[in-house]
């Protein structure tokens, strides 16, 4: 488990319980930009909660932090990304070689002169 994700529970379990129920999930979730009601907050919980005792404890907080990340910046997006960047790095260094070469030639053409 991330330590971030560890210490974002620890501080949004306010009455320091080890679970977060979701008034506190609610709060937490705002700490990740995402503003839900509170019955929206309490499907969370029950969505996440393998117990179910109504409240997530750190490992259930855990697995939703990673399902949202994961939503956020899925895998395919992030590999598009790399991939996109290497497209156009290798654009730039063909477009630069390919300047270089006419550079080149205008050179040898003007000494032939």
């Amino acid at each position: 488990m991330p330590p971030r994700v560890l210490a974002t529970f620890e501080h949004f379990d306010r009455n320091r319980s080890g679970f977060l129920d979701y008034r506190e999930l609610r709060e937490a979730l705002r700490h990740y930009g995402l503003d839900m009601s509170m019955s929206q907050a309490a499907n969370l919980v029950q969505r996440y909660d393998s117990n179910p005792d109504g409240r997530l404890d750190v490992n259930e907080f855990a697995a939703m932090v990673r399902d949202l990340e994961a939503a956020v910046n899925p895998p395919a997006t992030r590999e598009y990304a790399v991939g996109a960047s290497l497209m156009a790095a290798e654009a730039n260094a063909a477009a630069a070689a390919a300047e270089l070469a006419r550079a080149r030639n205008e050179l040898a053409f003007r000494e032939m002169r």
